[in-house]
């Protein structure tokens, strides 16, 4: 009988407990396992009209990008280092709608970049990018600039 008052007790105080620690809600943090390699494909479409001139015709060059991209995280004390190497690229062209144009930008391939990220995914990027490739890579990198995960935990519902 004692023992299962004991049961019955502790079943209680998970039930009583369980929602006030819901109510703590879940830290957000930037953790890969050390070694992880991921393989990734981006596409980039843009479509610019021009009007020129008094007959409201419209100049239309569109350009699409398809391109493939390994990042690999590596930990290193509390910040993770990332590596960001464009692997191929991809461009189609075409202006006024006539056929597309398309070319595989070889001088690129293997263009690399490196960051800093701590757990809530604050980035510094090392050393500074020099060509147009590795500039490339920062926009994919870092993305939505000042975007880092939350300082506080957070509950459903609730926005950062």
């Amino acid at each position: 009988m004692r023992r299962i008052l004991t049961l019955v007790g502790v079943a209680v105080g998970v039930l009583l407990v369980a929602p006030a620690a819901a109510q703590q809600g879940v830290s957000l943090r930037f953790e890969p396992p050390n070694g992880l390699v991921i393989r990734r494909v981006f596409q980039e479409y843009v479509r610019i009209s021009v009007d020129e001139g008094p007959a409201n015709s419209a100049r239309v060059r569109e350009t699409a990008q398809l391109g493939g991209v390994t990042q690999s995280a590596l930990r290193i004390g509390p910040k993770t280092v990332v590596h960001v190497q464009l692997d191929s690229l991809r461009i189609r062209e075409r202006e006024d709608g006539s056929d597309w144009q398309e070319r595989a930008v070889t001088a690129v391939a293997g263009a690399w970049v490196q960051v800093d990220a701590d757990d809530r995914m604050q980035l510094e990027l090392r050393g500074r990018p020099d060509s147009l490739a590795e500039r490339l890579l920062v926009q994919l990198v870092t993305g939505v600039r000042g975007m880092s995960l939350p300082d506080r935990p957070m509950r459903r519902g609730m926005q950062w």
